[in-house]
């Protein structure tokens, strides 16, 4: 009965605080510079917006698309369409020479030396279903290199088997390095997997020395058993694939509220110029540098999600409860951080609020910090306008402007190019 009644408290309180939305906080202005309609071909087809990189002029723009496993690139000045990147079926049989399974009594095997029980081998039509890779994230690492993350299907039998009963297929956590001007893939990477480190293809960052790669990683086994103190959720390793060092654990806000790995924890991470690791969390209102150990509070967010977080602090059952029935229930979700030239950082928030009982309002708000953690700037964009909904708001240093991704059904994906106001 306790816990019912905390439950009906935190309710009213989402209801009560979500109607007081940025108050009388001081606004800053931005102005459109001009607009742009993305190409979309049979090869080029852009179901969302997850990630975006640029080249060092801002004349190519990389869309990175979870949803639809795609990676493209296109022509900032006109959307059109410059390539697709492409993770081929071949790729599969590259797993097994380069990658242990993280099961030591199972391993990768190449689609040909799998021979089910009837003596059958897979046939094309299994392959062309089931091998089809995974692109997620892309960045540019030079102009005339891509790196970009992906899931490579590959086959996994019993060792000192010589046929199965039917074939297992496994997801490898890879990298793949496209020069872009050969038109091809200069290495894979893939990531070997340990029982306490699992990478996952969502989100990675390269240093300058090109050396390493720091990408999301995840630990289910102990998540499963409720070890809430062990949650690691972003490593580095070797271009070689092999784990180097855990480098940091999920916030407080995901672990005292044991909301662990259960719903929007996949962070952003990026290294400034002096080689410092920074990150954010969807629902830590913090911005974090690991390699100083250090954090700055963001401000003037109103509602914000600290009073919520605190409710499930004291009364963690209720967070199976409020994941099912209400998975805006936090009102500010962090969803990209930016570097400027300077080391300051750009943080894309999107928040959802009631302006009333019943009455649901969503805006994007874009706030800039200096090092120090002072809030210099903030913005606030309606979701909506002639040219869509907004799905990501990129911040690009190199031209000082923002890019405003929008969908506007039955037209097509637009994006809005703003510069400050004056």
């Amino acid at each position: 009965m306790k816990t019912k009644n905390v439950f009906f408290i935190l309710i009213f309180l989402i209801n009560l605080l979500s109607i007081k939305v940025l108050g009388k906080i001081e606004l800053d202005t931005l102005v459109l510079v001009r607009s742009i309609m993305l190409e979309e071909n049979e090869s080029a087809i852009l179901t969302e917006v997850s990630n975006v990189s640029t080249d060092s002029s801002s004349s190519r723009i990389l869309v990175s698309d979870f949803e639809g496993h795609s990676i493209i690139l296109y022509d900032a000045m006109n959307g059109k369409v410059i390539r697709c990147l492409e993770a081929p079926f071949e790729l599969s049989d590259s797993i097994p020479g380069k990658c242990q399974y993280w099961n030591k009594e199972e391993e990768y095997v190449r689609k040909e030396k799998v021979i089910l029980k009837n003596g059958r081998k897979l046939d094309e039509n299994f392959v062309n279903r089931f091998l089809r890779n995974e692109l997620y994230c892309g960045f540019f690492i030079s102009n005339n290199e891509i790196w970009a993350s992906a899931y490579i299907k590959s086959l996994v039998k019993p060792k000192n088997t010589d046929t199965v009963e039917e074939a297992h297929i496994s997801q490898a956590t890879s990298i793949l390095r496209y020069d872009i001007n050969n038109n091809r893939i200069s290495q894979l990477i893939c990531f070997n997997k340990e029982f306490y480190a699992f990478a996952w293809p969502y989100h990675f960052a390269v240093p300058v020395t090109l050396d390493s790669i720091f990408i999301i990683t995840v630990n289910y086994p102990h998540y499963q058993s409720k070890q809430f103190d062990s949650l690691w959720i972003i490593a580095s390793f070797s271009l070689k694939g092999e784990l180097q060092k855990l480098v940091a654990k999920l916030p407080k806000e995901y672990l005292e509220t044991k909301l662990g790995y259960s719903l929007l924890f996949k962070p952003k991470f990026y290294f400034n110029s002096k080689k410092e690791l920074i990150s954010i969390f969807p629902y830590a209102e913090r911005i974090f540098n690991f390699t100083k150990d250090s954090y700055i509070e963001l401000q003037e967010l109103k509602p914000s999600n600290k009073i919520f977080l605190d409710s499930l602090k004291e009364n963690p059952t209720l967070v199976d409860t409020f994941l099912k029935r209400y998975p805006h229930f936090l009102p500010n979700t962090l969803k990209d951080i930016f570097l400027k030239q300077n080391d300051c950082f750009v943080v894309v928030i999107l928040q959802v609020s009631e302006a009333e009982p019943g009455k649901t309002q969503v805006y994007w708000i874009i706030q800039e910090y200096d090092e120090k953690g002072n809030l210099t700037k903030q913005y606030k964009i309606k979701n909506f306008d002639e040219h869509g909904y907004i799905h990501y708001i990129y911040y690009d240093k190199v031209k000082d402007e923002f890019l405003i991704f929008k969908l506007l059904k039955e037209k097509g994906w637009f994006i809005d190019f703003y510069k400050r106001g004056s």
